[in-house]
């Protein structure tokens, strides 16, 4: 039973905030599958396996287990049971309701680079989104930040009632960045900038481009495909009576579509790869904004900057699943580098990270190494106050950004708001980190009581 006590308190949840609990089936060999129970006979155990991995999407698969090859079945009690099925239900159903939700969202034709009806707006409550791309994909980047936008409101409630929707302006190709770039003073290199005095985002992707390059591709795998086929059926035709050598022949036609299927999962992988990238981007500055217009207004007690960047950090890595913001894993690459830098005493101490100010990370939007420590200090800090302090939305935290913004030392408002000298802090901090998975669960280390 050790193993699957250990598979239970590592299940992750299906949505963010507390750990959703899942049936579980103990098999002979060992194994401790967590999921849902579909039925149970004399003779076998139905089951529909929850598969999840930090940072990825849930898989779902149903199976049957023999009677005899199962040890023990721990379902959970009918009502949570109930609630596992009507979430498990909404999971697979979701590639279809954000179809829907793209289908139907609304769009108006607006001018663009003096150019009639050649843009796209779509309007939230939260952003009005502007751009010159496709429509599919001004549809679907439309519908992820809306939801985006209202996941936020679950960890950090509005509480200005003033606020203003920003304006994000989405570009499809590089050049037309670049006019942006010199409109607004971004910078070119980075591939998405806000402006807070103008409440806008803007944002370059060269996604049109690479979709129009592969759906050439696209064009001309279906062209070979469909050749393969005529070629196969005539063949079928010709030694209908002698298996042995059709066998022989189709080979080369299913090794040659068994190609054209890889060529065009690996192509279909590199979109998506781009347009997650693009959702990063856009999660990470829409933060900022909705923080600046809803939570905690510029002017008037806005976020410390490393906490407002280390946020902006954990939720660009958010993902969207049936509608709901899935977050509270800790990025791979993140955790794995910090805590390099954590056995080198590389990191910035937090004491140095809460006077922290814009210059640091303006230059970390650059890439300069020596920045890096400060952008990585900024995500520990805040994934550990948000995910194990439960400090984020709490009065406790908006007592600290008040008294920050109003001239109060950096450092005692913060062991106010944590409740310790920062000293000790600082070790729990470090401990955490060491024990910290990238699932968002810990680990218990040997010689740790």
């Amino acid at each position: 039973m050790l193993a699957c006590a250990a598979a239970l308190l590592g299940a992750a949840p299906l949505s963010a905030g507390p750990k959703d609990e899942f049936d579980v089936i103990v098999l002979k060999n060992g194994s401790c599958l967590t999921g849902l129970i579909l039925e149970e006979t004399a003779t076998a155990v139905r089951f529909q396996y929850v598969r999840r991995k930090p940072g990825r999407l849930t898989t779902l698969f149903t199976t049957s287990f023999p009677r005899a090859d199962v040890v023990r079945v721990l379902p959970l009690p009918a009502t949570q049971r109930d609630a596992l099925r009507d979430q498990l239900k909404q999971i697979e159903t979701a590639p279809e309701v954000e179809r829907a939700r793209i289908d139907h969202a609304e769009l108006t034709r607006i001018d663009w680079d003096g150019k009639p009806n050649a843009g796209l707006r779509y309007d939230s409550d939260y952003f009005v989104l502007h751009s010159d791309a496709q429509e599919a994909l001004v549809r679907r980047v439309a519908v992820r930040l809306e939801q985006i936008c209202t996941a936020y409101t679950r960890f950090l409630p509005p509480r200005f009632p003033g606020g203003r929707p920003t304006t994000i302006v989405l570009v499809k190709t590089l050049d037309g960045y670049k006019k942006q770039v010199e409109r607004h003073g971004g910078k070119f290199e980075n591939p998405a900038f806000y402006v807070p005095a103008a409440n806008l985002i803007v944002c370059g992707s060269n996604l049109a481009q690479l979709d129009s390059d592969l759906e050439e591709v696209r064009r001309k795998h279906r062209e070979q495909w469909g050749e393969c086929a005529a070629d196969e059926a005539a063949l079928r035709k010709l030694y209908a009576a002698d298996k042995k050598r059709l066998a022989q022949l189709l080979e080369p036609y299913a090794a040659a579509k068994a190609r054209l299927t890889q060529a065009d999962r690996y192509n279909d992988g590199l979109v998506d790869q781009a347009t997650e990238q693009l959702f990063a981007i856009l999660y990470h500055e829409a933060f900022h904004a909705y923080a600046a217009n809803f939570v905690y207004p510029a002017g008037g007690g806005d976020l410390p900057r490393w906490l407002n960047e280390g946020l902006a950090q954990i939720f660009e890595s958010a993902l969207i699943e049936a509608g709901e913001l899935r977050v509270g894993h800790a990025d791979r690459k993140r955790l794995f580098r910090f805590r390099e830098l954590l056995h080198k005493n590389e990191t910035l101490p937090v004491a140095d990270l809460l006077k922290v100010g814009k210059r640091e990370f303006i230059v970390g939007h650059d890439g300069r190494k020596e920045a890096e420590r400060v952008y990585l200090t900024a995500w520990g800090l805040a994934f550990y106050l948000t995910f194990d302090r439960r400090l984020l939305g709490t009065p406790a935290m908006d007592e600290y950004v008040r008294a920050v913004n109003a001239g109060a030392d950096p450092l005692k408002a913060f062991e106010v708001l944590v409740g310790q000298p920062i000293e000790r802090f600082e070790r729990e901090f470090r401990g955490y980190v060491e024990q910290l998975q990238p699932d968002g669960t810990l680990v218990e280390l040997k010689g740790k009581n």
